[in-house]
């Protein structure tokens, strides 16, 4: 008879007094149990022992991981899954006496990092006493990219993603869990797959998201999930509805949107609840019976899908779900207004589009110095390149349409100032690295191709950001262009003020007193100091006169 979890933990708690105190710690506890693999038991299937605190790198990642709060949240909805699980099995009229077992995750190297969602696997302790889990088990790989990654927050969203594999598992329960040829392949957020795998994939990244707070899919760019990164091709043209359904990253969007809907109150328990009724093997069959058992969410999710699907459809592919009518929730993207005068959504947009620029940018400037980086990989930055251009054309296309549409709003002030800056900024570095290239020595080939490159990538942000500002309402930028000129001018007069100074028409100041003023008095003025500029003023003046 298989022995209970309990007593395997109690062994293995007691194990250090029976044996010597110097004995190391088991990592487990009732929540998570780290194993290493040892072998394979009598039936084939995975032997494993418990991991323990002698082992350093496992121990470290232990205590992380169990103390991380994504990772408990997602956890406890794995057990409680497991609870109400047992519970569908219990003969009427009798409570299920069972406890949830821990999330159990094998921790190796050269295995790769998935959920063995369908497996079953054998705990032997140190007593050679064998405990069988006929249960699904996290498999991480300690030489997996995610270790390696510059976001310490990734690997906490990568246990979560895994766990939320197993309660799929939990929920569709093992023999009815969507099967698909696409199982063990490659995949990532934005590819176009099958609607098994798009349900499959999709609901692990928005437990991944749900649970950390962390919007993106593995290494993609921050937001992605939020900014609906995944409705659009490598061309920026949106996807097909049959094609969102096939991209993991487009369900993940769909399911967090409305996780965080206000009018879709306990949105993650009611997925539940669909899911263990009805065992979908894509997003549209869930979504749909998600409308038939909660009619009041109707409208909500219509509103989700066609903003997710970039208006292409605004309910399920297929005959209309019947449902009873109810009132409209709020919208969620309402434009809020200061005087009637403001649009946040304007602004909001035009934010991630210049966040989205910027990594761009900083993508090319990697990819052309990518000798300055230890094991960089070029292939993945033009990988992540070409997912970012994707996301910026998009991004883009929408601001200037925004901006053609919504004239006379104030924030299109604030765009008009910051694409500005942007463009004397781009010119800026483009004439200090054109200064450099000037200087650089013809037979240093290398460096002037980093500098070319460079060079070419500025005029590209240059010309971008020159065709939004074109996209901008024409009033308003020449109203903001004037007010830059306009503070030109009172500096120029300033400077104009110190020429015709007394004393000053036809001489020059050499004197080191009448340097120190001059050099103060421009200081003031770069700083736009007005006070300080006039008192320098007539400092300087005074040092004239006296010469």
């Amino acid at each position: 008879m298989i022995a209970s979890l309990n007593k395997l933990l109690f062994n293995l708690m007691l194990l250090p007094i029976l044996v010597t105190i110097s004995l190391a710690a088991p990592l487990a506890n009732n929540q998570l149990v780290f194993l290493v693999k040892v072998g394979s038991d009598s039936s084939g299937n995975p032997l494993m022992r418990v991991a323990d605190s002698s082992e350093a790198n496992l121990s470290q990642l232990y205590n992380r991981i169990s103390r991380d709060q994504g990772v408990q949240k997602v956890v406890a909805s794995h057990q409680a899954e497991q609870l109400k699980s047992f519970q569908a099995v219990t003969p009427a009229g009798m409570h299920n006496q069972r406890q949830a077992d821990p999330v159990f995750i094998e921790v190796g190297s050269q295995t790769g990092t998935y959920n063995d969602w369908k497996g079953s696997f054998t705990i032997v302790d140190a007593n050679n006493q064998q405990y069988r889990y006929d249960q699904s088990r996290v498999v991480v790989d300690l030489n997996d990219s995610m270790f390696r990654a510059k976001d310490p927050t990734l690997v906490e969203q990568n246990f979560v993603h895994e766990i939320g594999h197993g309660i799929m598992r939990q929920t569709y329960g093992k023999d009815n869990l969507p099967t698909t040829p696409w199982l063990g392949r490659p995949h990532y957020g934005d590819l176009v797959t099958d609607e098994a795998l798009g349900i499959i994939e999709g609901w692990a990244e928005f437990v991944g998201a749900y649970f950390t707070g962390r919007n993106t899919i593995a290494e993609d760019p921050a937001e992605a999930i939020m900014q609906n990164a995944y409705a659009y091709t490598d061309k920026g043209t949106p996807k097909s509805p049959a094609d969102l359904m096939k991209t993991e990253g487009w369900v993940a969007t769909v399911l967090l949107w409305m996780a965080k809907h206000p009018s879709i109150p306990n949105a993650y328990e009611k997925m539940l609840t669909v899911m263990r009724e009805g065992k979908f093997n894509n997003l549209n069959d869930m979504l749909r019976a998600m409308i038939a058992k909660y009619p009041e969410s109707g409208d909500a999710i219509g509103e989700i899908l066609g903003k997710a699907s970039l208006n292409q459809f605004k309910s399920p592919l297929g005959e209309a779900v019947q449902v009873t009518p109810v009132t409209p929730p709020p919208a969620v993207d309402v434009a809020t207004g200061v005087g009637g005068n403001v649009d946040s959504d304007l602004t909001k947009m035009f934010d991630d589009y210049q966040s989205s620029m910027n990594t761009l940018a900083q993508l090319k400037l990697d990819l052309i110095n990518i000798d300055r980086y230890a094991n960089a990989h070029w292939q993945e930055i033009q990988r992540r390149i070409s997912f970012q251009e994707s996301l910026v054309a998009s991004l883009e296309s929408r601001v200037k349409a925004e901006l053609k549409i919504k004239t006379g709003l104030a924030n299109q002030e604030k765009i008009a100032q910051a694409l500005l800056d942007n463009m004397e900024k781009i010119r800026l570095q483009h004439n200090q690295l054109l200064q450099q290239y000037n200087a650089s020595s013809w037979w240093d080939q290398s460096k002037r191709s980093k500098i070319q490159a460079e060079l070419a990538l500025y005029q590209e942000l240059y010309n971008r950001s020159k065709s939004m500002a074109d996209s901008t309402d024409p009033a308003t930028m020449i109203a903001v262009w004037n007010q830059r000129q306009s503070r030109i001018q009172y500096r120029l007069q300033q400077v104009g003020q110190v020429a015709a100074a007394p004393g000053s028409s036809s001489e020059s100041c050499l004197g080191q007193n009448c340097g120190e003023a001059y050099h103060k008095l421009i200081g003031a003025i770069e700083a736009n100091n007005r006070a300080e500029a006039q008192k320098q003023l007539k400092d300087f003046s005074d040092t004239k006169v006296n010469r």
